[in-house]
């Protein structure tokens, strides 16, 4: 059974763990691309960008909102986009593309890119106007793959800007792009990482080998750009899958607020991965904190009667403290 931290997301059982050693993904781009777009993959050295891809990306703003609308008109017999957009197409293609070539070079950030969108063929004349529907709308897949490697590459040359680099400075002074280019890029769903831009995430990995051989980043760098991630967890696999659901408060995005089900620490240990310290638990839904740590911290609500964080065991664990702990009477 597969574990989220930060989504409650229902995926599909992946296919079998890739090849760590070679890292391969093999992408047909004349297929269809929605399970691409739309499924978490293993994280990988060269596509664990794929996790970067926005699941419902916001056409708007005026870099991406060229690619909003799809209009087909009909030319001497044949269909095709309109020659208005496809040069607006062709432009983002190049800005896109640009900036990619030139953070992953600076930044020495390994990748490889999908194909190019026009390679669907959004710039040429097809016989039906129903295969120029398809083309146009493969070849905006394609663009979403391109948003994924670009995000990624930006969360990356913000990770790494001790080298000296502001990667906005690299769009003007290498590809001589308007400061504005950044600004777009920024505003858009190519440079934020909130919790608004939902996208596909990953299956990870928790073994050192595995981490070293897909250059797998930290769970608490995925996790703090809103990536989300699935491990494997073989001790709850015999549980009643109705115990592992998010339930109690809910947030905007369906996540319980107290974090349950917790995840199971044996014992007390520092999280190699993400630096966090991991008190030890029990329980999925109980806070098994130690009493010595409770009693030493001052805890005003007694945090081993909290199960599903509503208010009114707060209430009643808060009022316990009181009544039961010396120590804070």
């Amino acid at each position: 059974m597969f574990y989220s931290p930060n989504c409650s997301d229902t995926v599909s059982a992946p296919r079998p763990s890739p090849d760590r050693e070679s890292n391969s993904l093999v992408i047909d781009y004349h297929n269809d691309l929605s399970s691409l777009v739309n499924d978490p993959q293993w994280w990988t050295a060269n596509f664990g960008w794929l996790s970067f891809t926005p699941k419902r990306p916001f056409f708007g703003g005026g870099l991406l909102g060229r690619l909003a609308d799809i209009c087909i008109q009909e030319i001497k017999g044949k269909y095709s986009m309109a020659e208005d957009l496809i040069n607006s197409w062709t432009k983002l293609e190049y800005i896109i593309c640009s900036v990619i070539v030139i953070l992953g070079g600076v930044y020495e950030i390994p990748s490889i890119g999908p194909a190019y969108p026009a390679a669907r063929g959004y710039q040429r004349q097809h016989a039906y106007r129903s295969v120029a529907h398809r083309e146009a709308r493969a070849s905006r897949d394609i663009f979403v793959l391109w948003i994924g490697l670009l995000s990624f590459l930006i969360a990356g040359a913000d990770s790494l800007s001790q080298k000296g680099y502001e990667w906005p400075s690299l769009l003007e002074n290498h590809l001589q792009f308007h400061p504005a280019i950044a600004d777009l890029i920024r505003a858009s769903d190519l440079g934020t990482f909130s919790h608004e831009v939902q996208r596909i995430g990953a299956f990870i990995y928790l073994t050192k080998d595995d981490i070293e051989k897909t250059h797998q980043p930290s769970v608490r760098w995925l996790i703090t750009h809103n990536i989300p991630i699935w491990y494997h967890r073989p001790e709850i696999d015999g549980e009643d899958p109705t115990k592992l659901k998010r339930k109690g408060c809910l947030n905007s995005r369906g996540q319980c607020k107290a974090c349950f089900p917790r995840e199971i620490v044996e014992e007390t240990m520092v999280d190699p991965l993400s630096g966090a310290l991991k008190i030890k638990k029990g329980e999925m839904w109980l806070n098994t904190f130690t009493p010595e740590l409770t009693y030493m911290i001052r805890c005003n609500t007694d945090v081993t009667s909290l199960m599903s964080g509503t208010v009114i065991k707060a209430v009643v664990g808060y009022i316990t403290d009181y009544v039961t702990k010396s120590g804070l009477s």
